[in-house]
C-alpha cells in the first residue's frame, strides 16, 4: 500500500513538473514572438526615419552643388573679364611700342632731313666757291649693309640716307654712281648705277631703279656673312675707272663672328682691305657700327681696326642718322691728289 501511495505521489510530481516545463516553454515561445514583433516594428520604422533624413541631406547637397555651380560661373566670368583686360593691356602695350617706334623713326627722318638740308647747303657753298674741286671729279659710292634681323630697325633710315646720298651726289658731281651690297646668309647687289639729278620733279631712271631695288638676300644658312658682303663691295669699286673718286661704306652691328672660324675670317678681311687700299685710288672708307646699345666691344674694335687700315681716309662712327651727311662730306671734302 505504501508503495502504491509512493508511486502515485511520484507520478503527481512528474505531472506537475511537466506542466511547469510546458508553461516555461510557452512563456519562452511567447517571449520570442514578442521579441520578433518588436524587432519587426523597429525595423519597419527605421527606413522611414532614414529616408527622411536622406531626403533632407540630399536637399542640402543639392543646395551646396547649386552654390558651387554659381561660384564656378562667377569664377569663369571673372576669368573672362581678366583675360579681356589682359588682352586689352597687351594691345595697349603694342600700340604704345608701335607709337614709340614711329616717333623714333620720325625723329630719325627729321634728323636725317636736317642733315641732308645742311649738306646740300654746304655743297652749294662749295660749288660756288670751288667748283673745280667738286664738279670735275666722277665719284663712285658703294654702301655695304648688314640686312639680318637685328638690323631691321635701321633699314628705313639707311635706305633714306642712301636716297639722300644719291640725290645730293648727282647734283654736286658731273658723274655720280652708287652701288649697294646687302648681305645676310647670302649677298645681293645693286650694281654701280649712274644717278642723274631730279629735274622738274621727274625722277631719273637711275634713281627709280635704286628705289625699286629689293635687298632680299637670305639663303637660309643664317648669320651675317660680312666677309662675302665686304668682298662684293670691294670688287664693285675695283672695277671702276681708276681716276674716279671712291667712297666705301660698311654698316652693320656684328663682325665676322657668326660664320665659323671668326678670327681667320677677320684676318682675311683685314688683309683684303690692305691690298685694296694699296692698289686703288681710294678716298674715303666709313665703317659704321649700327648698335644703339653699343655693348659689342669686340665688333666695335673690329670696325675701328678696319677704319684704321685706310689711314687718314678711314672713319669710324656709331651714328646711323649721320650716314648721308658723312658720305656727302667725304664726296665734297676729298681732293684729287
Amino acid at each position: 500500500m505504501r508503495d502504491l501511495e509512493f508511486l502515485h505521489e511520484n507520478e503527481q510530481d512528474q505531472t506537475d513538473d511537466s506542466s511547469m516545463m510546458m508553461n516555461d516553454l510557452l512563456m519562452g515561445v511567447l517571449g520570442v514572438i514578442l521579441l520578433i514583433l518588436m524587432t519587426a516594428m523597429v525595423m519597419i520604422g527605421v527606413p522611414d526615419v532614414s529616408r527622411a533624413e536622406a531626403e533632407e541631406l540630399q536637399d542640402t547637397i543639392n543646395g551646396l552643388n547649386g552654390q558651387v555651380a554659381d561660384i564656378d560661373r562667377e569664377k569663369k566670368e571673372v576669368e573672362g573679364e581678366l583675360n579681356a583686360a589682359t588682352d586689352a593691356l597687351e594691345i595697349a602695350r603694342r600700340d604704345r611700342d608701335a607709337n614709340e617706334r614711329e616717333a623714333k623713326e620720325k625723329a630719325l627722318d627729321l634728323k636725317d632731313a636736317e642733315a641732308r638740308l645742311q649738306t646740300m647747303r654746304e655743297a652749294l657753298n662749295q660749288t660756288n666757291s670751288s667748283a673745280g674741286d667738286i664738279t670735275t671729279t666722277p665719284t663712285d659710292v658703294v654702301v655695304i649693309v648688314d640686312s639680318t634681323g637685328s638690323m631691321t630697325e635701321h633699314q628705313d633710315a639707311i635706305r633714306g640716307s642712301v636716297y639722300s646720298i644719291a640725290e645730293v651726289g648727282s647734283r654736286i658731281c658731273p658723274e655720280f654712281r652708287i652701288g649697294l651690297v646687302f648681305y645676310e646668309g647670302g649677298v645681293c647687289r645693286f650694281p654701280l648705277t649712274a644717278i642723274e639729278p631730279t629735274q622738274y620733279g621727274r625722277v631719273s631712271r637711275g634713281m627709280a631703279q635704286l628705289k625699286q631695288f629689293d635687298p632680299s638676300c637670305s639663303d637660309g644658312s643664317g648669320g651675317a656673312n660680312i666677309e662675302a658682303g665686304f668682298n662684293a663691295g670691294l670688287q664693285m669699286l675695283a672695277q671702276t675707272n681708276s681716276s674716279n673718286r671712291k667712297v666705301l661704306v660698311l654698316i652693320g652691328d656684328v663682325g665676322p663672328w657668326e660664320r665659323g672660324n671668326d678670327e681667320a675670317i677677320a684676318a682675311r678681311m683685314r688683309e683684303d682691305f690692305r691690298r685694296f687700299c694699296a692698289r686703288s685710288a681710294f678716298h674715303q672708307a666709313l665703317f659704321l657700327f649700327a648698335d644703339s646699345n653699343n655693348q659689342n666691344t669686340r665688333t666695335i674694335a673690329f670696325f675701328k681696326g678696319m677704319a684704321s687700315i685706310a689711314g687718314k681716309n678711314g672713319m669710324y662712327s656709331d651714328d646711323v642718322s649721320q650716314i648721308a651727311a658723312t658720305v656727302i662730306e667725304a664726296v665734297i671734302g676729298s681732293k684729287d691728289s
